[in-house]
């Protein structure tokens, strides 16, 4: 679909008092700010810490089984502190609502029988829950991992 039929779509959606608001210059931080709130973060800051939201899937892929997760946790260099789903859950606050209902993080390497740790969000407030690893992996499950700033160059 092109851009003006897109356009010309969501005018129709809208209707005409919506549209005018959304293509009114004066609205475009407004417009722009809202905008944000419906693309979830790449990365996120709690407290004195910024985290990166990686996803598993590779370009053109839907799904993953949980052999591959484990292998592109790895290589997404997946070194999680044990505490570390704890802060999170206790720091929720810092955590965006544009990811809740849309994003689920997953803790790779706690695996206990068949099951794996996930942080999700569950209406009122995100909590753990535990999953089955024979589960299809989407892009809905994303791993979150604390971004280490590089040391800078001597002289540079």
């Amino acid at each position: 679909m092109s851009d003006s039929t897109q356009a010309t779509t969501l005018q129709d959606f809208l209707g005409q008092d919506c549209w005018s608001a959304l293509t009114n210059p004066g609205n475009r931080q407004a417009v722009k700010a809202f905008s944000q709130t419906l693309v979830p973060p790449k990365e996120i800051r709690i407290r004195d810490s910024t985290y990166e939201i990686l996803s598993f899937l590779e370009e053109g892929e839907t799904e993953i089984d949980f052999q591959t997760l484990l292998a592109r946790a790895k290589k997404l260099g997946d070194e999680w502190h044990p505490f570390s789903h704890v802060f999170l859950r206790e720091n929720q606050a810092g955590i965006p609502p544009s990811l809740q209902n849309t994003q689920t993080f997953v803790f790779p390497h706690s695996t206990r029988r068949n099951e794996v740790l996930l942080l999700a969000w569950l209406g009122h407030g995100w909590c753990f829950k535990s999953i089955t690893t024979d589960t299809k992996w989407n892009d809905r499950y994303r791993l979150i991992r604390r971004k280490v700033d590089k040391p800078k160059k001597a002289g540079g």
